[in-house]
């Protein structure tokens, strides 16, 4: 084992194994920004980063509920100790087998046990941790993904939206600049192509996130974001008086995209 030097600010300056392991968790995080880095396309260095941190919450989870192999699954089983009462006269202790669990006391349940057995707090705050990146650049992904298939609709809905904030245009008044007649465009082109867009989505997220256990989550992240900035088109639509209402009849209903979306992603 490597000495203890003062001088030395490296590692080993830890005082304790739960800053040491706070450090690797981060030098863990720091290689693999790194490593995503070193793709020159930038969806592909996001889908490595989802792929890995998949893999590492699926570990993590497995972990605390004690299912990994060699993992506690329970709490682990009671011995007879002679120490104390015992060796007084009175009733012999039961104390759990194993140190980790002798200042533990009685768990809950077998579940907590192993959570607690498995990866301790420490491993906890990881699992949050490894769930927040994943959940982060699964968005990186999905922002990416419309960008390309619908880049019109999702720019004119922020825009729009920060323009009726800043304006207050009452409800039934066109928003400056994003006016139905400036909709229409983009409301006839989403008609045209919306099918052939979420099938090539699919497509693509089948090809690469293949042999992942990540894929059917990254595609539901994508299709729900759609659906969610075509609603606030459409609300954005409503509220701007008659023009608006009559776009909206006409456009394609969200039910008909949930309808297509299922039967795309079934196959």
């Amino acid at each position: 084992m490597a000495g203890y030097d003062s001088s030395d600010p490296g590692i080993f300056k830890a005082q304790s194994f739960v800053d040491m392991m706070e450090r690797l968790w981060q030098a863990m995080h720091d290689l693999l920004l790194r490593m995503s880095n070193l793709f020159k396309d930038r969806r592909t260095g996001i889908i490595f980063l989802i792929v890995q941190y998949n893999h590492i919450h699926i570990t993590l989870r497995a972990a605390a509920a004690g299912s990994l192999v060699g993992a506690v699954a329970a709490v682990p089983p009671l011995a007879s100790s002679t120490s104390g009462g015992a060796a007084a006269g009175g009733p012999a202790a039961t104390t759990p087998v194993g140190g980790a669990g002798a200042a533990a006391g009685p768990g809950p349940g077998p579940g907590v046990a192993a959570t607690s057995v498995g990866i301790g707090r420490t491993g906890l705050t990881n699992l949050k941790e490894c769930e927040d990146q994943l959940a982060s650049c699964t968005g990186l992904f999905v922002d990416d993904q419309l960008a390309v298939h619908f880049r019109e609709l999702v720019d004119w809905v922020k825009k729009a939206e920060q323009a009726a904030k800043r304006s207050g245009v009452p409800e039934g008044q066109h928003i400056p600049g994003y006016a139905p007649v400036q909709a229409m465009p983009i409301l006839r082109d989403f008609a045209t192509r919306w099918k052939d867009a979420i099938e090539a989505m699919h497509r693509e997220v089948a090809a690469q996130f293949a042999e992942t256990s990540c894929g059917r989550d990254v595609l539901q992240a994508s299709m729900t974001s759609l659906l969610k900035y075509y609603t606030r088109f459409l609300e954005l639509l409503k509220r701007q008086g008659p023009d608006g209402l009559m776009l909206v009849r006409e456009a394609v209903s969200v039910p008909s995209i949930m309808y297509e979306i299922k039967r795309i992603t079934k196959t």
